[in-house]
């Protein structure tokens, strides 16, 4: 049985969760950080690596969201090392897949596209839908950044079809467990 206290820390966690998000939809980025500080902070109260992941990766994908590509791929980083102690393969890729972006956005295209199809493969490999539809997303980025066309016409046509069978969903951020 939980304690009052106990349900009373997760029930915050999901309520600056859904805050958060709905912060970063409305691009109130000074608020949304706070908000991340503040899960973060309660991710190390809990001594969760699956919180700390989920929070770091949030971290990143405002830093994505800014163009602050150094403050991304350092968050990924850390997003990416608590997933992978936390267990969690789907929020490492996700994590993975704003590093490969950072990277490429940064003028390394080859080590952002390396990345992101590693990223890709261990996503098809495990049946992760999601991540894999969020990998194809930011290798057509690469590919544009490129000027490979035909590339771009290949994974776009792979993505669309991903959407297709998925929906239009984020299947990241709904996650109940955390």
């Amino acid at each position: 049985h939980r304690s009052a206290g106990h349900d009373a820390t997760f029930l915050r966690w999901r309520l600056l969760r859904a805050r958060e998000k709905t912060l970063d939809l409305q691009a109130r980025r000074a608020e949304q950080g706070a908000d991340i500080e503040a899960l973060e902070r309660l991710a190390d109260s809990l001594a969760s690596d699956a919180r700390r992941a989920y929070a770091a990766w949030r971290r990143s994908y405002r830093a994505l969201r800014m163009a602050d590509w150094t403050a991304c791929q350092s968050a990924a980083q850390r997003s990416m090392a608590f997933a992978e102690s936390a267990g969690d393969r789907a929020l490492r890729l996700h994590a993975l897949r704003l590093l490969a972006s950072a990277l490429a956005m940064q003028g390394d295209l080859v080590a952002g596209k390396a990345l992101a199809s590693e990223g890709l493969a261990d996503a098809r490999a495990r049946g992760l839908r999601a991540n894999e539809e969020a990998l194809l997303n930011t290798l057509i980025v690469i590919a544009n950044m490129q000027g490979d066309v035909m590339a771009n016409l290949d994974l776009s046509r792979q993505n669309l079809r991903i959407n297709r069978e998925i929906g239009d969903t984020d299947a990241a951020t709904s996650r109940d467990h955390l």
